[in-house]
């Protein structure tokens, strides 16, 4: 899966109905992200922290 920078951070290509991505996360923080549903999207907030 590929990420384009963005700018308001990066952005992801589309994905297929079905499909499952991953990102991995080397610094800590809060991400957070928007997911861009059919008919609406979805907001909400990565925390990264070490274990």
């Amino acid at each position: 899966m590929g990420f384009a920078p963005d700018p308001d951070g990066a952005r992801s290509v589309a994905l297929a109905p079905g499909s499952v991505a991953s990102i991995c996360f080397h610094d800590e923080g809060s991400f957070p992200f928007v997911a861009k549903l059919g008919v609406g999207e979805q907001r909400g907030t990565i925390t990264v922290v070490t274990p």
